[in-house]
């Protein structure tokens, strides 16, 4: 079963995956889609090489997949990998997302599971919520952060740049 963790920065995910450390699901959601975007796609450069990509990166879409979908792909196999990586952009319109809370009892060790929810945040009264330990906390990005995963100059303290708000879910086994 997952631990349940009150809230993760941003600089925890960054900090973690850089060492190696992969949660086995990311749920990261908030109103920045762009922001959400670059996050997912740092921990997906991180944790497959380029070569490995063709085979283990699995990419859907909320509304073109369910929930037994992504299970089903996250529950395969790498090939010729450590590990694979699952990435579901629009979480926000995937239906049955209940189901999810099975997969997250037993998750499989080998895939990184990651959901891109844009434009919210998933609803606390859910079951998944409580199962993924998410508090819907929001939190602000840091100018440093920013910069480390975007790869793109940020001024600090330039006020003309607004920092958008996050929240971010990082359950750990």
């Amino acid at each position: 079963m997952a631990v349940k963790k009150e809230g993760v920065t941003y600089d925890e995910i960054v900090r973690s995956v850089r060492a190696g450390n992969f949660a086995p699901v990311y749920y990261l959601m908030g109103e920045e889609a762009y922001y959400i975007d670059k996050v997912s796609e740092f921990i997906v450069d991180t944790v497959l090489k380029e070569e490995e990509k063709d085979f283990n990166l699995t990419v859907c879409y909320g509304t073109d997949v369910t929930a037994d979908e992504v299970i089903n792909a996250a529950k395969r196999f790498p090939m010729m990998a450590e590990r694979q990586v699952v990435l579901v952009r629009e979480a926000q319109s995937l239906p049955g997302k209940e189901r999810l809370s099975f997969y997250l009892e037993h998750p499989q060790p080998s895939t990184v599971l990651i959901f891109c929810h844009k434009h919210g945040v998933l609803d606390k009264r859910k079951k998944l919520a409580a199962d993924m330990g998410i508090e819907t906390k929001q939190l602000k990005t840091k100018d440093e952060l920013v910069e480390a995963i975007c790869a793109e100059d940020v001024v600090p303290g330039d006020e003309s740049t607004e920092t958008p708000e996050l929240s971010a879910a990082m359950p750990t086994t």
